[in-house]
């Protein structure tokens, strides 16, 4: 009969151990997931950023060009 406390002891620590290395373990698990899912954020935040000044710069130039061939494509001298 005395051995029965200990051991029912011995057996919920046993299992509150396990309990706590289980949920210690999917913290973990979705700390790195959460650290990965930023990284990539922070890079297609910066691929974004770039694609925007990419297409002014073609915006400008098109605009720029466009204005040339107007100016090309008017008479020189009205009749």
């Amino acid at each position: 009969m005395t051995w029965k406390i200990p051991l029912i002891i011995a057996l919920l620590l046993t299992s509150m151990l396990g309990a706590t290395l289980y949920y210690r373990t999917l913290y973990y698990d979705a700390e790195k997931a959460r650290k990965i899912a930023v990284s990539d954020r922070k890079k297609q935040q910066v691929a974004f950023e770039r694609l925007s000044q990419q297409i002014q710069t073609i915006t400008a130039l098109d605009t720029q060009h466009t204005k040339e061939l107007e100016h090309e494509q008017k008479p020189c001298c009205p009749a």
